[in-house]
């Protein structure tokens, strides 16, 4: 049996009176601090890229942390596709339930009637689902720091285009635009984006810094690197945060990689280090190189959710910034 095979998944199961007495604490305090909420969404993320939620009243979901209990939903969700279709001869049946993580409570000063959880894959006695995503993650952090003595840090790019409500066929949103620059057109759109970035400060999403991009609308914001889990929440977080406030200056904030055909494309960019515990110096190359090595030689197969659309392999073409012709 390997050194990986021998590692204890069961830690990350909460079925336990300590656990359930430690997230009551933590709801009570949240409860305390925003006497105002009514409603919690419940958010999960699956294999395709959406964030879906429960929304459940203040009241019952209190009920649900202190008993430790979980509400169910059809585990057929694991094989949804974009469009909410099932894939071919995925069963239509069986539960799985969200387990939701406390520490992931969200919520803003404008919003403060409402809000919003990460929640667990689990089976019903609580142990991770395989299928979780978030206790993935949480698992191969874990065996790299435990076996191997690192710890990953991540640092997102955030590339949106913005649109205005009222374009039509795909019509440039903005003509006077320029990359790292500010025109009068562009100075049109910083109430928004200063509302996103105080959104941010609110919200404990550590932002680097922000700037116009090179395509019509563009812009990019620049999180902190933290470790794993932490990153891909925050990352959630911050991309719902931009979605909310461009609809509510009356914009339409778009992923799309690739929203005109004759300028460049929308990135999601990742940068990634591997640390040493207990070091401030980077590992020797012969442990982090094997690492990185490891990405590529898979990398093939990781093209199923790095570029997970037709459209996503428009993007990558020479000349357009985004190292088509490596």
């Amino acid at each position: 049996m390997s050194e990986i095979e021998k590692f204890d998944f069961s830690f990350h199961a909460q079925d336990d009176p300590d656990s359930c007495k430690l997230n009551t604490a933590k709801w009570k305090a949240i409860l305390a601090n925003h006497p105002k909420i009514e409603f919690v969404w419940l958010q999960f993320i699956l294999f395709e890229g959406t964030t879906r939620l429960r929304m459940i009243p203040v009241s019952y979901f209190t009920k649900m942390i202190e008993k430790n209990r979980n509400i169910s939903i059809s585990s057929a969700y694991l094989h949804a596709l974009r469009n909410d279709d099932i894939a071919d001869a995925a069963a239509s049946t069986g539960a799985m339930y969200l387990a939701p993580d406390i520490s992931t409570a969200s919520i803003t000063s404008h919003e403060n009637s409402r809000v919003r959880i990460l929640a667990n894959l689990v089976n019903q006695d609580k142990s991770p689902r395989a299928e979780c995503i978030r206790s993935k993650l949480s698992c191969l952090s874990d065996i790299l720091s435990h076996l191997h003595g690192f710890y990953l840090l991540i640092g997102y790019e955030i590339e949106v285009v913005f649109f205005r409500r009222e374009d039509k066929d795909g019509a440039e949103p903005f003509v006077n635009h320029k990359c790292s620059a500010m025109t009068f057109e562009m100075r049109s759109l910083l109430p928004m984006i200063e509302s996103i970035v105080r959104n941010f400060q609110e919200e404990q999403v550590l932002l680097e810094q922000y700037h116009s991009e090179l395509s019509p609308g563009q812009w990019e914001f620049v999180l902190q690197p933290q470790q794993p889990l932490k990153a891909v929440d925050t990352l959630v977080r911050a991309r719902d945060i931009i979605s909310r406030m461009a609809e509510e200056f009356g914009y339409r904030a778009t992923l799309h990689p690739r929203p005109f055909p004759e300028n460049i494309g929308t990135g999601a960019h990742i940068h990634l280090s591997v640390n040493s515990i207990g070091s401030s110096s980077p590992p020797e190359a012969q442990y982090s190189d094997p690492f990185f090595a490891g990405i590529i030689n898979h990398l093939p197969s990781l093209m199923a959710f790095c570029l997970p659309l037709n459209v996503s392999y428009g993007r990558l073409a020479t000349g357009l910034w985004s190292g088509g012709n490596l």
